[in-house]
């Protein structure tokens, strides 16, 4: 019955005229019956259950109401003393119910009309009542908490029937691939499991951020083809990029076991997918094959599986020696060709030099390269020193308003290197030795990137825009990928890699034009041969030649005393630890 309200209207029979006439008694009797014949009669109206019992109500009479007939003798105290008890112990909060709003279950309101003291004979009282009835069981209950309450208990209801779906129902993966940052629609060599499909995606989502180092434009394109290629053309690739991300960076497989299980059967089968290409022979040397087994080789490296490593390495050079010998890496398909020499410098390759004369001719051509390039930045930063004190002497000596300036010309080229690599500066920082020893990764990695720097400046040396588009490049690459996670990185200690490095020296010779000396940066053999003869030799040599490119690199422009040289007598000893090395090593192959 809530939300209902009722109307009655009826005369009081114990309405006197002497009630009218202002009879304070009389009055009070008649006010007094035609409460309690209200309050019988609303009971019967309200609770017309038999089972249901009436709440215990009280009787309110309006302001207004009782102001007015105080006025004229009426008495306004209520039908009982209880009442007047309960309502000073009512609180606040019950006091503004009763002012206004809802009423509290069963009240009663009575307004009396025609309350004027001087009413006329004609007219009797009438009594009005507003009923507003609530169920006895929500009676001290707001309805927000109502609401609230059924919805926490449908919400409770609702867990545990999908805790029931989830212990019957088996987990899916879900089929659907979302998008990479290479390329949504990219696909693989060879049909995928579910799955194996999220693991390529994992892959796909990290290249080349996180393989390559992070950069734009051209470079840029030319990594996310490239790797979208291999992974829709090469299954070997595919599977051994699988294997390696499942061993040691995410599985679906359910327990440990079972994990292991898996790597063993990828492994079984990735074999015996690389020994069913060897048997062919026409497709042994193609720039697939030879780059996938170079992979394998990273792979293994990757998962501490160092001997199997050094197999599938000499297996990538005995293909480039079937192919031609180690130049032939040049012909490989762009960039796959320089994946290979990556790999090489991340592993090192053993079997270079067949014979003494051949280590001979390569060393001579590696002192030379030091000799050269070591004059060329002494040259350079003492023309500029000379022509920068020269400039500053002419302009204080001449007169203020003859419009000369400070001619810094003569130093234009050097000071585009220096603001590259000025200290604090993210290049600074990338080609900058840490403190402390190096261990064989951090040497391998620093030997690759100093030379690839200082071989690409040596080789644009003739063109200053070459310069300046590959300092450019180089300055992005390094900027971006300073922030990067190397969770997948194959080696290596920074990024971007040597991979990246010798791409954006090959994209700043097709930018700007080739030229007789650019064309060396395209020698990529000469990067892991030159990382391999200085790793044969001891380490205070290798630290020797690895400050001494950087400080290339690093020095000022007015600073040419704090460069850093390897002498002759340096490179004796080098070539003395280099030759002991390598008859070293090829005695115990021959035992």
């Amino acid at each position: 019955m809530s939300g209902h309200r009722y109307q009655i209207h009826f005369l009081s029979p114990n309405a006197t005229i002497s009630a009218l006439a202002g009879d304070a008694s009389a009055n009070r009797r008649a006010l007094e019956a035609a409460k309690s014949e209200a309050r019988s009669h609303a009971a019967r109206v309200s609770h017309s259950s038999k089972d249901s019992k009436p709440p215990a109500r009280r009787t309110r009479i309006p302001k207004s109401w009782r102001g007015t007939y105080a006025a004229g003798g009426l008495a306004t105290t209520t039908s009982s003393p209880n009442s007047d008890a309960q309502g000073a112990e009512s609180s606040p909060e019950e006091e503004e119910e009763e002012g206004g709003e809802e009423s509290s279950s069963g009240r009663i309101e009575i307004e009396l009309e025609n309350t004027d003291r001087l009413a006329s004979t004609s007219a009797l009282p009438f009594l009005k009542f507003r009923l507003k009835v609530r169920s006895s069981a929500n009676r001290h209950q707001h309805p927000l908490s109502l609401q609230t309450t059924e919805n926490g208990e449908e919400g409770d209801i609702e867990d545990a029937k999908r805790r029931t779906r989830a212990a019957s129902v088996p987990v899916k993966l879900p089929k659907d691939i979302g998008k990479s940052s290479l390329d949504p629609f990219a696909r693989s060599a060879l049909e995928l499991s579910v799955p194996d499909q999220h693991l390529l995606h994992l892959y796909l989502t990290t290249v080349p951020d996180q393989i390559y180092g992070s950069t734009t434009g051209v470079v840029s394109s030319i990594a996310r083809h490239s790797t979208v290629g291999v992974v829709a053309t090469n299954e070997i690739v595919v599977m051994w990029l699988l294997l390696v991300i499942e061993s040691q960076i995410v599985s679906f497989q359910p327990t440990k076991k079972d994990r292991q299980l898996s790597i063993l059967a990828r492994r079984s089968l990735v074999y015996r997918l690389m020994n069913a290409r060897l048997a062919e022979q026409e497709s042994s040397l193609m720039d697939d094959y030879v780059l996938a087994v170079a992979i394998a080789g990273g792979c293994e490296h990757r998962m501490g599986n160092t001997k199997s490593a050094q197999y599938h390495v000499r297996a990538a050079r005995k293909l480039l020696d079937l192919r031609g010998g180690i130049q032939s890496v040049r012909t490989i398909t762009y960039p796959l060709g320089l994946m290979v020499a990556n790999v090489f410098v991340e592993n090192g390759v053993d079997g270079l030099w067949k014979t003494h004369s051949d280590l001979e001719k390569r060393m001579a051509g590696i002192w030379q390269w030091l000799r050269d390039v070591q004059i060329w930045n002494y040259n350079l930063r003492s023309d500029a020193s000379k022509a920068l004190r020269q400039g500053h002497r002419d302009y204080l000596e001449s007169d203020s308003d003859s419009g000369v300036a400070l001619d810094t010309s003569t130093a234009g080229y050097l000071s585009r290197r220096a603001r590259a690599f000025a200290p604090k500066t993210a290049l600074c920082d990338y080609v900058d030795l840490p403190a402390g020893d190096l261990d064989d990764a951090q040497s391998r990695f620093y030997l690759g990137t100093l030379f690839a720097i200082n071989n690409a400046l040596w080789a644009f040396r003739d063109s200053g825009r070459t310069t300046n588009t590959y300092l450019k490049g180089l300055t992005t690459a390094v900027e971006m990928s300073a922030p990067s996670n190397l969770a997948l990185r194959a080696g290596g200690a920074k990024l971007p890699s040597l991979l990246l490095i010798l791409m954006i020296a090959h994209n700043a010779v097709d930018v700007e034009g080739r030229s007789e000396s650019a064309d060396t940066v395209f020698h990529v053999e000469q990067v892991f041969e030159f990382v391999e003869m200085t790793m044969m030799a001891s380490h205070r040599s290798r630290m020797d030649v690895l400050r001494a490119m950087s400080s290339w690199l690093t020095t000022g422009v007015a600073n040419p005393s704090d460069l850093a040289f390897v002498n002759n007598a340096k490179l004796d000893i080098w070539a003395g630890e280099v030759e002991d090395r390598w008859l070293s090593d090829m005695s115990s192959s021959t035992t």
